[in-house]
C-alpha cells in the first residue's frame, strides 16, 4: 500500500483574538486617507452647489426653491430637454 499524507486544515482564528490581522489593519489604515479625500472631493462641491442653487444670482440672498420654479416655468428648458433626448437617441 502507498503511504498517504493528509493536508492539515488551515488554523482557525480564535474568537475574540482580535478583529483584524496586522496586514488587514495596515490595509485599512492606508485606505482611510484616500477614501476620506474622495469623500471630500465629491461632497464639498455638491454641498456648495446646493447652497448656491438656493440663493439669488445677483446678491446672494436666500430665495429658497424660487430658482427651481423659475427654471421649470421656462419653456426653453423643455425645448433643450427634447433636443437632448433626440440627440441621445441617435
Amino acid at each position: 500500500m502507498a503511504n498517504v499524507t493528509h493536508a492539515r486544515p488551515a488554523p482557525l482564528k480564535r474568537a475574540g483574538a482580535g478583529r483584524f490581522t496586522r496586514q488587514e489593519r495596515l490595509a485599512y489604515t492606508m485606505l482611510v486617507p484616500i477614501l476620506g479625500s474622495i469623500f471630500l472631493i465629491v461632497t464639498y462641491p455638491f454641498v456648495l452647489a446646493v447652497i448656491q442653487s438656493l440663493q439669488a444670482t445677483n446678491g446672494g440672498a436666500f430665495v429658497g426653491l424660487q430658482n427651481y420654479v423659475t427654471g421649470l416655468e421656462n419653456p426653453l428648458l423643455y425645448e433643450a430637454l427634447g433636443a437632448t433626448g433626440i440627440y441621445a437617441a441617435l
